[in-house]
């Protein structure tokens, strides 16, 4: 937990009580600190059979713990979307997904402070 991201956020869906690494919940909070207002969060980590359940792909980074979908409603309009892309990258997140509304964001290569995949789904 981190002074702005309950159990639940920072926890698997499913109640089994697995919780992303503390330096990924740091991550996560020095993002939120840059960008200055609440990140409501859809997804964190999930265990393998909660990642199975939702259809998640067989290697997603959410089963290691470094990725998170943040809820549509964490943003306001594009540009507070593209500010809270630049807030993430500055934190080392450098793999985006954009699907519409949605967005994934995850910190699969180390110590890479820019922007390294980035792709719609």
């Amino acid at each position: 937990m981190t002074r702005n991201f309950t159990k639940d956020e920072v926890s698997c869906k499913c109640g089994c009580g697995l919780e992303m690494p503390q330096n990924e919940q740091d991550r996560l909070q020095h993002t939120r600190d840059d960008y200055g207002k609440a990140i409501f969060v859809a997804r964190t980590i999930s265990c393998a059979k909660h990642n199975k359940k939702i259809g998640g792909a067989k290697k997603s980074r959410h089963l290691t713990g470094d990725a998170v979908d943040p809820e549509d409603r964490t943003f306001e309009n594009s540009a507070d979307r593209a500010f809270f892309i630049k807030c993430a990258t500055k934190n080392g997140y450098n793999c985006f997904g954009i699907g519409g509304k949605r967005l994934h964001m995850d910190a699969r290569y180390e110590d890479k402070f820019e922007i390294v995949l980035l792709w719609t789904y």
